[in-house]
């Protein structure tokens, strides 16, 4: 396979691959400049270290190695995977030095845990405690208000009873425009009569007030509340509740209260019989001046709140609900929980299953796979059937034959049951394809008597970098899942409806936003079909996590962090069976947690102090990755990276390609960690290391994410691992040291100006050394260098703003343009000391002791240069007019190639070829 089209490891990458080879294998031949093209595979870079490749008189390579045969072998000895090579290893080997187990791929998960074993918890209301204490906000006297109208008049007279109080209390449109207003509270009022895209609305507007609500908290107090309009008691008195979309506010704000600390969260909800407008007015604008609950009902009879209340299954257990040939369809495919549940009903009532999802339907397993089990086997067999293969290609296939085994495994294991089963692909969202699809069953099989609705996708964001996509992904799924499910069977005489919802709608969860407005709606239309249908059990279980699913070995170890029990498989779908032999008629909103629950579990703790996330069968499975993402981490943030975006790009050009400078990437896993962590300080950053640049192809874009882990604390520091990722490859790896407070240092690097530099400082620039267009023109001027480093002045970075579209922060975390600028240096050092060009690609440690560099300009030495054949390492400093030190980097490492310079000379964009 060629390196570079193939492995994505590119000439600058070999290189530095080549530099650390020849350190480890000192005896091992050179690799000369001219060798680089011609070792374009594994094979003929073992070849050549191995002294098997053919030379010419000049002993220069004539091939490629294509005579030296490499052989490779896959094995599973004791557990162990191990890859024997020739003639250089021949040593089992596993990623990590770990042991690895080679599981069977469609098996299903078994455990000896019962539904016994979990927490039931059932949602009520109780009378608002009038005696309880609660703390009044300290808000900014005349500080902005902003009520949403609910196009009735109720907005007004809110804004009234606040102004009242001494606030400046206005009605708004909901998506008003935020701007530089200092608002201190916002309102979000349901409509009587929303419509279907009001919670995406109102998500945008929250999303948009968060920078200036935390900014209020921070001088004194700041709000967000909502009033959805379901029964004055979020749909549990017994009534039809009102509109089932407006619960999802309760979710949205839930969410808030976990990710904006210092800003009182709060839900209210609005009875829909006859109030007079002051006294509900009245009400609302004493709720949102003063601190919790977190949820609270307003009507005519007084104020509720409500609460969970541990209600384990006893004697309520009767009869099967679901009978033997009675047709169940099922959303969330043949895999994870939703297939264990499937087979659980089968085996249990022998039921007929419509399952739904997204994943093509499954299709017998050739000959060449069938009875190969074992990762390692598997991809073997796929390399001997379908030959020359990317690892890329060879994961997806994989990826591929596991889905399909695992489905193949659920339809068995039912038909053994004695029941029958079909599964369609479609997507749920998707009315007509849903309707069709029941149709088609319901002429096979009879009318359908149960819906399980299962299906959901994960999208973790933050509030302030959800995008609208991302939010949309998420809700609808669920929401328009479950609407294009109930008109499906709108005319068949259900006797069960189970929504699969979530703990996160019931507790909220950093990240989760749409997730937990979505199960909050799904919640209430619960509500809204038991009303309607009397004689059906219908449930809306707020499940925790699950041991499979969407709960991956990161999620896994953040619960056993918090102390939340996840459900095992088998025990949650014996549990669903129990509850479906309950009686019609009894509770809807149901929380069931692992055991050990999510916190104490009683009764009387606020339901907004507790936080689990969903364990529900995923609609689709990502691909596997060819380079795999740590499992501990989790995304921070997502950014387009293009010319639009960032377009100081057109300034840093190499070979006709915009590429992503060294600085900026340092800057974006700085605030991946600072994101994940707020108030600590940047200090500085460990082992960041470059895998692969950022390079964009002409007038192309990519799309970005850095991910982190959680803070270890060391040394009285936090270090946070961080990844930059662009869809499957991994560019960017590094450790961010946090701290609370910034220590000082003195300068120590000796001086290395011993000889003037050569060029005059104005044509730095201009003699083609440096590719650098005018935004990273950061040498002001060379003082000087000797074979030990080379001495400068450089510049401060401009504001965020000035690079790039829509920056993160309106201030750098370090400086990209002084760091950028001391690479510069290393690169004129190169070039005067060996004759060649230079990039950065690695360095140990970078130390930060100011929260910034200033804008006086800066002086920085590189000292304690050494030098191989392909590769340099200096200590680099960065010092204030006074002498202070602002910055250091220890152990910077560059790779150095004679190919660079023309590499360099190429600094203006391609142009669009002629037509």
């Amino acid at each position: 396979m060629s390196l570079d089209s193939d492995l994505g490891i590119d000439s600058i990458k070999r290189v530095e691959i080549l530099s650390a080879l020849q350190l480890k294998l000192p005896e091992a031949p050179i690799v000369r400049p001219e060798d680089l093209g011609r070792l374009g595979t594994l094979r003929a870079i073992v070849g050549f270290l191995g002294g098997a490749v053919a030379k010419d008189e000049g002993g220069r390579m004539k091939d490629e190695g294509a005579e030296e045969k490499l052989e490779i072998r896959s094995e599973k000895r004791e557990g162990q995977l191990s890859v024997v090579s020739s003639p250089l290893s021949s040593h089992s080997t596993t990623d990590n030095g770990q042991r690895t187990t080679d599981s069977e791929p469609g098996t299903l998960a078994t455990h000896n845990s019962t539904s016994d074993s979990l927490e039931r918890h059932v949602l009520t209301v109780v009378p608002l405690d009038h005696r309880a204490a609660r703390a009044k906000l300290k808000l900014a006297k005349g500080a902005a208000i902003w009520v949403t109208d609910d196009g009735a008049g109720l907005a007004g007279k809110v804004c009234k009873a606040l102004k009242g109080k001494k606030l400046d209390a206005r009605v708004v449109d909901l998506g008003a425009a935020i701007g530089d207003e200092a608002l201190a509270g916002l309102l979000i009022l349901a409509p009587a009569n929303p419509n279907e895209d009001f919670i995406r609305r109102a998500f945008q507007m929250i999303r948009s007030a968060g920078p200036a609500l935390r900014k209020s908290a921070g001088a004194g107090g700041a709000f967000l509340v909502s009033a959805s309009r379901l029964d004055g008691a979020f749909a549990l008195n017994g009534h039809a509740p009102g509109s089932a979309l407006t619960g999802g506010l309760a979710g949205l704000v839930k969410t808030a209260s976990h990710e904006w600390a210092g800003v009182s969260c709060k839900s209210l909800d609005l009875t829909g019989e006859a109030m007079e407008a002051e006294a509900i007015a009245g009400q609302i604008a004493e709720e949102v001046l003063v601190e919790g609950p977190a949820e609270v009902g307003l009507s005519a009879t007084g104020r509720c709140q409500t609460r969970l209340v541990v209600a384990p299954l006893n004697g309520e257990v009767g009869d099967a609900v679901l009978q033997a040939g009675d047709v169940v369809v099922v959303t969330g495919g043949a895999r994870g929980v939703t297939a264990t549940v499937s087979i659980a009903l089968a085996h249990a009532h022998r039921c007929s299953l419509l399952l739904l999802g997204r994943s093509d339907e499954p299709k017998a397993e050739p000959e060449w796979l069938a009875g190969i089990t074992g990762e390692a086997r598997m991809k073997k067999a796929i390399i001997a059937q379908a030959g020359k293969l990317s690892p890329k290609e060879l994961e997806e296939r994989y990826r591929r034959a596991v889905i399909n085994r695992e489905m193949l495994a659920t339809i068995r294991e039912i038909e053994s049951a004695g029941a029958r089963v079909w599964y369609r692909s479609l997507d749920v969202r998707d009315g007509a394809a849903v309707e069709k699809a029941v149709a088609e069953i319901r002429s096979i099989a009879g009318p359908i008597r149960g819906i399980i609705h299962g299906a959901g996708v994960l999208q973790d964001r933050l509030i302030e970098e959800k995008t609208d996509a991302q939010f949309d992904e998420v809700y609808s799924t669920k929401v328009e899942g479950f609407d294009s499910l109930l008109r499906a069977v709108g005319n068949d005489p259900l006797k069960a409806i189970v929504a699969f919802s979530s703990s996160t709608g019931r507790f909220g969860r950093k990240g989760q936003v749409a997730y937990a407005a979505a199960n909050e709606v799904l919640n209430k239309l619960a509500q809204a079909e038991a009303r309607r249908r009397p004689g059906c059990r219908v449930l809306s279980i707020n499940w925790g996590p699950w041991e499979g699913g969407m709960v991956t070995p990161q999620l896994r170890r953040i619960f056993e962090n918090e102390g939340v029990g996840l459900i095992p498989m088998q025990a949650g779908a014996a549990y669903l069976l129990r509850e479906l032999a309950t009686p019609p008629g009894g509770p809807v909103e149901i929380v069931i947690l692992g055991p050990g629950g999510a916190g104490d579990g009683s009764s009387s703790k606020d339901s907004a102090d507790r936080a689990a996330t969903p364990g529900e069968a995923p609609v689709d499975v990502k691909p596997a990755v060819w380079s795999k993402p740590d499992s501990s981490l989790s995304v921070a943030f997502e950014r387009d990276v293009n010319l639009d975006a960032l377009p100081m790009l057109r300034s840093h050009v190499i070979k006709g390609r915009a590429v992503v400078p060294m600085a900026i990437v340092m800057e974006w896993l700085a605030h991946g960690a600072i994101h994940e962590n707020p108030g600590m300080a940047f200090h500085g950053v460990d082992d960041l290391r470059i895998f692969k640049g950022l390079v964009l192809e002409r007038d192309g874009s990519m799309r970005m994410r850095v991910l982190a882990g959680h803070a270890v604390w060391r040394d009285g520091m936090q270090h946070v691992p961080v990844e930059l990722r662009s869809g499957q490859t991994l560019h960017a790896r590094a450790e961010i040291v946090l701290t609370e407070r910034l220590p000082v240092e003195q300068a120590s690097a000796a001086p290395a100006a011993t000889r003037a530099y050569p060029a005059i400082n104005g044509e730095i620039y201009r003699d083609g050394r440096l590719f650098h267009g005018i935004d990273l023109h950061g040498i002001e001027a060379v003082e000087g260098w000797s074979e030990g480093g080379i001495v400068g002045r450089v510049s401060s970075a401009p504001a965020p703003g000035m690079w790039m579209k829509e920056p993160m922060r309106s201030a750098w975390l370090a400086d990209p343009l002084a760091i950028d600028a001391s690479f510069q240096l290393m690169i004129l050092w190169c070039f005067e000391a060996r004759g060649v060009g230079s990039l950065p690609t690695r360095f140990a440690r970078y130390r930060q002791f100011r929260s910034n560099f200033g804008r006086e300009g800066l002086r920085v030495v590189i000292a304690d240069v050494k030098a191989t054949a392909h590769s340099a390492s200096a200590v680099i400093e960065f010092i204030d007019p006074a002498g202070a030190l602002i910055a250091r980097i220890d152990g910077y490492e560059c790779v150095m190639d004679e190919t660079l310079g023309d590499s360099f000379k190429h600094n203006q964009l391609q142009e669009e070829p002629a037509r």
